[in-house]
This record gives structure tokens, sequence and C-alpha cells, in this order.
């Protein structure tokens, strides 16, 4: 079963990439990578329309203040403590007078951890994507990249299909075409049973070989989404511990 199986359906690619969104960097750089290495279109579409901070601080005002209005001022505070002055100054226009001063006192007293960072971010981008699924965010006008077509799965998928067909077909060609020539050029001698099992042998040992590669990296796959649920409960709880101090 590969990574992309549970997302190929309806909705899923939204699903896929909010997973992908709220997730540590480090995890969501190994989550794009692993989905590259199974099918690129789909990790191209994702980097495309994912959303971060660096791509909100290139939107306009009036979407920044609908934003942070709706942030919690301490989530916010957090949330923008890591990035450069410019990008932070995009973020803190946007505030009311009260949320700024409340905002910019969190700014400047100690930093937060990484971990607090990165559950802080995932709250605001949660809640980008809540607005603009919901139609409160003009995406569509905002950042018309982000907009993502219906039946995207589908559309993957096939481009992913058609792309291996090609392939497969032209190598299927290729070797016919190298077979035939061989055949027709010099017969050579007729393998005797001995040779025939041989090869038989060396087919069955590369496959076997090919099917425990499979396997452990399928097992490789399983074991990151396992890690990265029990960080994502972590970094959850601590949500909910940073609202109630909020």
């Amino acid at each position: 079963m590969g990574m992309l199986d549970r997302y190929r359906k309806a909705g899923g690619f939204i699903q896929l990439l909010t997973l992908i969104e709220t997730s540590p960097p480090a995890k969501k750089e190994k989550f794009l990578q692993l989905i590259k290495e199974e099918n690129a279109p789909w990790e191209g579409e994702l980097r495309r329309r994912m959303l971060h901070f660096d791509r909100l601080a290139g939107w306009d005002q009036p979407s920044l203040m609908e934003i942070t209005s709706r942030i919690p001022d301490k989530i916010l505070a957090i949330a923008l403590h890591p990035l450069d002055a410019e990008k932070r100054q995009k973020f803190i226009k946007a505030l009311s007078y009260a949320q700024k001063r409340v905002v910019e006192e969190f700014l400047t007293g100690n930093p937060p951890s990484p971990s607090e960072v990165s559950a802080c971010q995932a709250k605001v981008l949660q809640e980008v994507r809540h607005l603009s699924q919901t139609g409160q965010l003009k995406i569509e006008k905002i950042d018309p990249e982000m907009v993502v077509p219906q039946e995207i799965e589908e559309s993957l998928n096939a481009m992913a299909g058609h792309s291996y067909s090609y392939a497969a077909a032209n190598q299927g060609s290729s070797t016919s075409s190298a077979s035939l020539t061989h055949r027709t050029s010099d017969p050579g001698p007729v393998p005797g049973p001995s040779a025939a099992s041989a090869t038989g042998g060396a087919n069955s040992t590369a496959a076997m070989d090919e099917l425990k590669e499979l396997r452990r990296r399928l097992q490789h796959i399983q074991l990151a989404f396992e890690q990265s649920e029990k960080e994502n409960k972590i970094l959850r709880d601590k949500l909910d511990q940073i609202r109630k101090i909020a």
C-alpha cells in the first residue's frame, strides 16, 4: 500500500494538504520527499498550493485583518516569532491597537520553544484553511494559485498513470525490438535445462530482493506516519495548554 493510496479519493488532496501544512518543518519535508518518490505530480501540486507564513505575508491587509482577528493574541505572537522583521510587520499592521500592544509585548519576551512555534503556526494555518474552505476568505481573488480544483485527485492519478504507461510501453517496445534484432542476426545456441534453471533462479532472487525492498519502504512510511501522529498529539496538547493560558 502506497502512502498516497488513502488520499486518492475525492477530497483526499485537501486532507493530505492540511496534514502537511500543519506538520513540523522537518516532518513536512520528509512527507513531501516520500510523496515525490511515489508520485512526483502529487508532490508538485501539494507544494504549489501549500499554505505557509511566507505566503501569507504577501497577502493584502484586509485579508490579514480577517485572519488575525480570529487568532488569540498569544498564539499569533508565538507563531510570528521566527519571522523576520519585515514579515512580522505585515501581520502587526493588520492588528487593532489593543492586539498590537499584546503581540509586541509577547514578541519582546522570552523566545518560545520550537514545538510551541510549530503548534501555534499550525493553529493559524488551520484557521486560514478553514476560512478559505468556508468562503470567508476569497482565495480565488487573494491567491488564485491556492485554489484546489474539483476532482484534482482524478486528474493527478490519471497524469501519473499515463506517465507510467507511456514509459512502460516505450521500455517494452525497445526490449522487443532489441530482442527481435538479436534473434534475426544471431540465433545463438539454445540454452539447455541447466541454463534455463539458472536464469529462472536469478530472476526469482531478483524478484524476492525487490519485494523485500518494497516491504522495507512500506514499513518506513508506516513508522513515519505513526511517529507523526504521536508528535501531532503532543503539539495539540501543548496548544490546548496555550489556549488555557491565553
